[in-house]
């Protein structure tokens, strides 16, 4: 590609402020060193500008006064742009009182109504996207409303069995990653390879209700949206109607607390979670995840997180919209969508604060996903004879990079097989591009297509395996006894040892 010039570049760089960005924009050939390069010949230094500027930490911190609606503004926390307002030095309350400043009430406090529910609406993100989608200004917990999804997500069988009449207009369906028949497709049906290639895409925006009849979308709340699993009968119905019935579930929080140890993840403490609470906690209800540990957590953390939580008996569990959804969604799609957020005074069914400092890797045995054990206290588990990672607990770009960070200059035990399959396209070519591939596959691994999975080996037999360990790529639990589920790390460091062993460098 030819150089671009000073001004052309000086441009690019406003835009997209690093040089990794840059040539990622580009595309072609160009990698970050030849744009590094570029700037070094043009005399242009590396930018410096701060993510906010302090005009626009004073109109936020001017027109609200507080630091957690000023945050919510631009996806922080309220103790994220609390740091911002003191690295500008702005710590006197606003003198002019302005009017998003004021809080009108009209003499209407949260009272408690004969059916159980609050009077005033007070409302978590959940309940919103189910008035908006229902076309009411308001719902309470328990109550049967008729809602209409933003998309659906339909298996190829899913498809197939579904998609057999007319499709209603306002109806907007994905599916068939794997192969529709012709029969099934409509002009509002939309093919994809696999249900992970919505992140590359515009389809995914915030605070979207998603419905499926695969708990393969279950991780795709990550991004503040709603994704509930339909049966049959009420898909047929939602084919028909464009809406299906729902009662209102109700929202539990879960706030977690305390800093992640080495070679752990949010695999492990949705193990230390289901097993510390009870399982009426999760039953029919919708998980928020909060605290800062969950914004801590990137983006594929908070998908395993949320793929996961279905498997507990809730409806779904999601992340509320920050920082770390912004920077993602910013990347592949318009970031000016209207974002809600739970309210300070929202009731919640349960709220819970979980304290994770300490915490070790976990195991979970694949046929009960509501039990954990620590990896330390499995003694007797046998010698490793297949390892799989993939899917939203292993397949990610930042996990693929842990891998070959524990891979390098290592071998993969000879009794062990090892198969890595990276969760999208996407992830595949950036993982090619970063030579992340290379140390896995020096030590002996198996790169599989992305979105690999084990029973798509023909013939292939768990059965005559002595220990599997893998990543919970599905939580149906349709695996055998001789199954392990582990985090990416633990499965990585088992595979060189050869047996059961946690990830501690």
């Amino acid at each position: 590609m030819k150089m671009p010039t000073k001004a052309e570049l000086l441009k690019l760089q406003q835009r997209y402020r690093t040089d990794k960005r840059i040539a990622d924009a580009l595309g072609g050939n160009v990698t970050e060193h030849l744009v590094q390069y570029w700037r070094r010949k043009k005399g242009i230094p590396r930018t410096s500008l701060p993510k906010f500027s302090e005009a626009q930490i004073r109109e936020l911190w001017e027109r609200f006064g507080d630091d957690f609606r000023c945050g919510r503004e631009i996806g922080l926390s309220k103790a994220g742009f609390y740091s911002w307002r003191r690295r500008y030095g702005i710590k006197e309350k606003p003198r002019a009182l302005k009017l998003e400043q004021l809080e009108l009430r009209f003499g209407s406090e949260p009272k408690m109504g004969r059916n159980g529910v609050f009077v005033e609406y007070y409302r978590t993100v959940a309940e919103k996207i189910l008035a908006r989608c229902s076309g009411l200004e308001h719902v309470s917990r328990g109550e049967d409303i008729d809602v209409t999804p933003d998309l659906i997500l339909l298996d190829t069988k899913g498809a197939n069995r579904l998609l057999t009449g007319p499709v209603a207009d306002k109806v907007r369906i994905v599916s068939g990653w794997r192969q529709i028949e012709s029969g099934a497709k409509s002009s509002n049906v939309a093919s994809i390879h696999s249900v992970y290639s919505l992140l590359q895409g515009e389809d995914l925006v915030p605070n979207m209700l998603i419905v499926h009849n695969s708990h393969a979308a279950a991780g795709l709340t990550a991004f503040s949206t709603l994704s509930l699993f339909l049966d049959d009968a009420r898909m047929r119905k939602l084919m028909k109607h464009g809406k299906f019935p729902i009662k209102v579930p109700s929202v539990v929080r879960l706030t977690l607390q305390g800093r992640l140890q080495r070679g752990v993840t949010a695999f492990d403490i949705f193990g230390y979670a289901v097993s510390n609470l009870s399982k009426s906690v999760f039953e029919n209800r919708v998980i928020e995840y909060a605290g800062s540990t969950t914004e801590k957590l990137n983006i594929f953390e908070r998908m395993s997180l949320c793929h996961l939580t279905p498997s507990s008996g809730a409806a779904c569990g999601y992340t509320v919209f920050d920082e770390t959804t912004r920077r993602y969604l910013a990347k592949r799609s318009r970031s000016d969508h209207k974002v809600w957020f739970s309210d300070n005074k929202a009731f919640y069914d349960h709220d819970y604060l979980l304290h994770i400092s300490g915490l070790e890797p976990q195991a979970i045995a694949s046929g009960d996903m509501t039990s954990a054990v620590k990896v330390s206290e499995l003694t007797d588990v046998g010698d490793v004879s297949l390892v799989f990672i993939g899917g939203p607990c292993g397949g990610g770009i930042d996990a693929i990079k842990q891998l070959a960070d524990i891979f390098k200059g290592r071998t993969v035990s000879d009794s062990t097989r090892l198969l890595i399959a990276p969760l999208n396209n996407a992830t595949y070519i950036e993982a090619m591009k970063r030579r992340l591939l290379i140390p896995i596959a020096e030590a002996g691994g198996i790169i599989a297509p992305a979105g690999f999975r084990l029973e798509d080996i023909p013939g292939f037999d768990l059965k005559t395996e002595q220990t599997v360990l893998m990543t919970p790529y599905r939580c149906d639990g349709n695996f055998l006894a001789n199954c392990w589920f582990v985090n990416h790390l633990t499965a990585a460091e088992s595979a060189i040892h050869g047996k059961l062993t946690a990830h501690k460098r």
